[in-house]
């Protein structure tokens, strides 16, 4: 086997890891929605579903905290931070509450549209121009939001949750884009806990109701589900470009609507799937295309490369 060939399939083998990690990624993730929403139909209120998540990773990120000490959480961006997880908080907080009044699967699809919002959001608040052709795709995308939305309504309480998840998870993206580039994944985390815990205890312990021992298995269930999800993610995006996993986030769709109709005998129609569809082709055409043009970017500043010199290059002497 030739060098190439090798090579090729190295390549090959790392994008199929790559792949088979988003879509472990994906199940935990419809894994975890579908337990906070048998939480919350079981009557555990939504507040103390929430805590499980940041009590886990701040636990986790203990020995982080312990070798990094003070001066590892020191920050200069706190403001940031708070925006941050506030938008965190607004997010898992609204997807919750899509989850629950409308089919699982809806919920879903309509907050993973997320990668859509970053476009607008971008022009808005950072000043980034944008071709013809992204924003076709993106209107294409939306235009999917509103084929799952429309049997139930685009104004539904549910629909109205799920977009306003995904407009915040989108912001988060945003933000987090801004930190990485001065602060450590460990203190991003850290924070966006803390924070979280701030937010959701007090609210908590003032709706507390004592979940019995099933219910507390599954809370404690939730949060090992999520951060494994998020864990599954990092090491994914080692194995295959983020432009060929991005839409893999859908995958996530049929998982619900099976968790959905297994759980709660929801029904997934046509619309579901149509808009899907519109969704998963304006992303991973979005993707592709910053791809290509990050390509080409890298080649442009890399410099001309020489050709080679044969009988129709070499110069008249």
């Amino acid at each position: 086997m030739s060098a190439a060939a090798g090579d090729g399939g190295s390549a090959a083998r790392s994008l199929w890891i790559g792949l088979g990690l988003m879509l472990l990624t994906q199940a935990q993730w419809a894994m975890w929605g579908a337990t906070l929403k048998y939480l919350v139909l079981d009557g555990v209120p939504m507040a103390l579903c929430f805590v499980a998540r940041p009590i886990a990773a701040l636990l986790l990120l203990l020995p982080w905290m312990l070798r990094a000490g003070w001066r590892g959480l020191a920050t200069e961006r706190l403001p940031l931070h708070a925006l941050r997880s506030l938008a965190g908080v607004t997010s898992t907080g609204a997807q919750l509450v899509a989850v629950v009044l409308i089919p699982f699967a809806d919920a879903v699809a309509v907050t993973y549209a997320k990668p859509l919002w970053v476009i607008p959001l971008a022009v808005l608040f950072l000043g980034e121009r944008v071709g013809w052709r992204r924003s076709l795709a993106t209107a294409v995308g939306f235009v999917g939001v509103l084929v799952v939305a429309g049997p139930r309504g685009v104004v539904s309480p549910g629909v109205l949750a799920a977009v306003l998840s995904g407009v915040a998870g989108a912001a988060v993206m945003l933000m987090i884009k801004s930190l990485t580039s001065t602060e450590p994944a460990g203190r991003i985390l850290f924070y966006y806990s803390a924070l979280s815990l701030l937010v959701w205890g007090p609210m908590a312990a003032f709706d507390w109701a004592t979940p019995n021992l099933f219910q507390f298995a599954l809370l404690a269930l939730s949060g090992a589900i999520v951060l494994l999800g998020d864990y599954l993610m990092t090491r994914a995006v080692r194995y295959a470009e983020a432009s060929v996993l991005a839409p893999m986030d859908y995958s996530q769709v049929p998982m619900a609507a099976a968790l959905g109709a297994l759980l709660f005998g929801e029904e997934a129609g046509w619309s579901l799937a149509i808009g899907t569809a519109l969704m998963v082709g304006a992303v991973w055409y979005i993707a592709r295309r910053e791809a290509m043009l990050l390509r080409a970017a890298a080649v442009r500043a890399s410099g001309p490369v020489a050709a080679p010199r044969g009988p129709s290059t070499d110069p008249t002497p």
